[in-house]
């Protein structure tokens, strides 16, 4: 493999990680903010609806940043054995 193309993934990878565990944060606090509004009943239609998408936006964002970190340790993994080479 081109040792320039595996850091230039590198490259593009860790900044998708880092993308995808800011929103996963930023989606944490809503979900939170979202139970919150819930427990004390303040629409329970428009909770329930947006818990529900909160919760799947969660869930998303959690498998991205587990994808990203076994995508950058296929990248390291190939970086290693090309410059080894």
């Amino acid at each position: 493999m081109d040792l320039e193309f595996l850091e230039l993934e590198i490259k593009a990878a860790k900044a998708d990680q880092k993308f995808h565990a800011e929103m996963l944060i930023e989606k944490l606090a809503t979900l939170d903010g979202l139970q919150v509004l819930d427990e004390i009943n303040a629409n329970p239609t428009t909770v329930g609806k947006l818990l529900k998408e909160a919760h799947q936006e969660v869930k998303w964002y959690t498998g991205r940043v587990e994808r990203d970190a076994k995508l950058l340790d296929v990248f390291y993994t190939a970086r290693d054995i090309t410059q080894n080479d």
